[in-house]
């Protein structure tokens, strides 16, 4: 269901979403990588911010999803990212939350879920959740996302590999 999950297409398809304003979101692709982070908000406001993709598919109640994608963390800090699986009006939302120790390379992580209402739109978001840079960048490659018809499980589930 998504579409240019490797980035070499830049960030064709994908959206990013900020508050207070996208001025505080910092996204790029660069060598086939997505790299992001999040300013801090000003004083006494918070701060968001993600990059997602609306798929535009319909997924009937009850179904579940598997997403794999890979994540590393090009900063100096340890930092935390949510990685959502929802239908785009928000009725039904899934989230797993990584930590990503300092200087990781990219590694496989997945994610499944099962939907608890239909979805008219099924998006992914990858959410920036530790603001500033730190010297480096969020990075997020290789993303995928099916139905899993054959799947047993029946509540969300994430996982680093």
């Amino acid at each position: 269901m998504i579409v240019n999950g490797d980035f070499s297409a830049g960030l064709s398809s994908w959206q990013t979403s900020a508050t207070p304003n996208l001025s505080y979101f910092v996204a790029g692709v660069s060598d086939g990588v997505l790299q992001f982070y999040r300013l801090p908000a000003p004083k006494g406001s918070k701060g968001q911010g993600t990059v997602l993709q609306q798929t535009g598919a319909a997924v009937a109640s009850g179904i579940a999803l598997d997403a794999q994608f890979s994540l590393g963390n090009s900063s100096t800090v340890r930092k935390r990212i949510n990685v959502l699986m929802l239908d785009a009006n928000g009725s039904d939302v899934a989230t797993c939350s990584f930590w990503l120790a300092a200087n990781t390379p990219l590694r496989t992580h997945s994610m499944r879920v099962r939907t608890t209402k239909a979805w008219a739109n099924a998006t992914m978001h990858f959410q920036a959740v530790t603001e500033g840079s730190d010297g480096g960048a969020y990075l997020v490659d290789n993303v995928s996302l099916r139905q899993n018809g054959a799947a047993t499980f029946t509540r969300t589930e994430c996982q680093a590999q």
